[in-house]
């Protein structure tokens, strides 16, 4: 990841350490929000409460809308090959 923001290809350990405490700390900090919205509704967290959660921040309201189109459609493509493989499997 720093290398793909210009770092060098091997960067500090130090910095690898801090980057990664950070992001650790982002994304607990994220995930204990979306569990307490869906804790207030009486339900499990969902992709919506993370949605909400970056609303409002429109790089990261963006790329997890990406994220979730990739998703689907990588799964629409497995999909089309377990039912290759179920097809090919029977003949």
């Amino acid at each position: 990841m720093m290398y793909g923001f210009g770092d060098d290809q091997t960067p500090y350990k130090e910095s690898v350490e801090l980057v990664e405490e950070i992001m650790v700390d982002y994304v607990v900090q994220t995930m204990e929000k979306a569990i307490a919205s869906a804790t207030s509704r009486g339900g499990k967290p969902t992709t919506e409460d993370l949605i909400f959660l970056v609303r409002k921040d429109p790089k990261k309201f963006s790329r997890v809308r990406e994220l979730l189109h990739l998703q689907q459609e990588i799964a629409a493509a497995r999909k089309g090959f377990d039912v290759d493989d179920t097809a090919a499997g029977a003949s």
